[in-house]
């Protein structure tokens, strides 16, 4: 949807914005990965399948990386990473997961809270969280500040990759009801690729879900003009992140 120039929502989160130019040509690609590229409609292994020569790319995400020389020794030296390929507005966007770190409006100890954010932020402590994670998950934990991309650990193909990769990359929508529309979502791109559900039909009914997952989660009022509803967003905590 990003690499397309598209988004799931608004700017302010008053409706969603699937159903659109934009839309359309992300799940089209979405389909053709399956149709025309023979994607497995399975959960995979990445390093049994790189291993055997069931595939020859997988996107993926960093986690992967440490498991592929563990799980395979002989391939060493003969895979690499690289970000992904660009989409067609130009972006090469991909997705931020992982775990957010904030204040809320009604802590009781906003300065002692602060404090901790501003010494999880540097050099010192994200070094620390790069090798605890390395050492007791066999894992790659990628710090959230640019400067401390450095500290990525894996190798310069590994790091190098993903910290190019930050540079055009979004997190989920911080909008009411994301979270709680995902199944549904899931199982309306699923009909998609598997069932022949038309493409305008599928978009319909994921704007559909998004704008009632709005009303749920966020505000209970709201107006109907024409065809479209318009949603107040509801009001968010006041946060910071790191």
């Amino acid at each position: 949807m990003k690499q397309a120039g598209g988004d799931w929502y608004t700017a302010d989160c008053s409706a969603a914005a699937i159903n659109s130019e934009e839309g359309t040509t992300a799940l089209e690609f979405y389909a053709a990965l399956y149709d025309d590229y023979g994607f497995p409609a399975e959960q995979v292994s990445v390093a049994d399948g790189l291993a055997t020569g069931e595939y020859s790319y997988v996107f993926s995400s960093e986690w992967e990386a440490m498991g592929i020389n563990n799980a395979h020794p002989e391939m060493e030296g003969k895979w690499a990473v690289a970000p992904l390929p660009d989409g067609p507005s130009g972006s090469f966007n991909a997705f931020i997961g992982g775990k957010g770190a904030g204040i809320f409006s009604y802590s009781e100890n906003p300065d002692a809270a602060f404090d901790l954010l501003t010494y999880l932020s540097t050099p010192e402590a994200q070094a620390q969280m790069v090798e605890l994670s390395f050492a007791n998950a066999n894992s790659i934990h990628v710090p959230p500040q640019p400067e401390n991309y450095g500290l990525i650990v894996g190798g310069d193909n590994v790091r190098d990759a993903i910290s190019m990769q930050l540079t055009d990359a979004s997190g989920p929508a911080n909008c009411p009801g994301w979270e709680e529309s995902n199944a549904e979502i899931d199982l309306i791109l699923q009909s998609v690729l598997f069932e022949e559900k038309d493409f305008e039909d599928a978009l319909v009914e994921m704007e559909d879900a998004l704008n009632a997952a709005l009303v749920e989660y966020g505000t209970k009022s709201y107006t109907q003009s024409g065809d479209k509803v318009r949603f107040q967003p509801f009001e968010k905590a006041q946060f910071m992140t790191f």
